[in-house]
């Protein structure tokens, strides 16, 4: 008896697997609720995910929209919560981090945020690095997208700056509408 009962102890004091999280940014419209349905597809079906949307405006499209795309948040492994009404590096910070730890205290395999295109993400960035919060996370690729026909305008707006300084990999979304010409722009740049 005493033998299980120290094993119990030292299974309670192994230290959980942080949570991998994918960040995934971009202007306003460049396609980010789609390639995160296209993630959500090729999710391995033992694994439960959760998506972190984040509307800056108070009706939240996107949570609808990764919803009808997955079947509804009641399909199996897939928890999505919506932070509308603000953006979740500055405004919705509060309600973002309180969303945040409910879903990590359900343990999903993998966390996708999408922050709305106007979030600085190096905002959402501390907010990860927080005590309490940083040793339930582990932060892997973050991915920002870019629309080759309209990169160089939205290079002028300083949060896309801060999404372009934070992400591992930038990605040509929307791609099959850009001319040969924007693709090559974009390909320099």
């Amino acid at each position: 008896a005493v033998e299980s009962r120290g094993m119990g102890a030292a299974m309670t004091q192994k230290k959980r697997q942080p949570v991998p999280v994918n960040l995934v940014a971009g202007a306003l419209g460049v396609g980010k609720t789609t390639v995160i349905n296209h993630l959500l597809a090729s999710k391995p079906k033992d694994e439960t995910w959760a998506v972190l949307v984040n509307e800056y405006g108070l009706i939240g499209l996107d949570g609808a929209l990764i919803e009808a795309a997955n079947g509804g948040t009641s399909r199996a492994g897939i928890e999505i919560r919506e932070v509308a009404g603000g953006c979740i590096c500055c405004s919705a910070g509060l309600v973002f981090e309180v969303s945040l730890v409910k879903l990590l205290r359900r343990r999903p395999d993998r966390l996708l945020i999408e922050p709305t295109g106007l979030a600085a993400l190096s905002g959402i960035l501390d907010t990860l690095d927080r005590p309490g919060i940083r040793e339930s996370v582990d932060v892997r690729t973050i991915f920002c997208l870019l629309d080759p026909k309209r990169f160089e305008t939205d290079l002028t707006r300083g949060e896309m700056q801060d999404q372009i300084e934070a992400a591992d990999i930038l990605l040509a979304s929307r791609a099959d509408l850009a001319t040969e010409t924007d693709m090559q722009r974009f390909m320099a740049w």
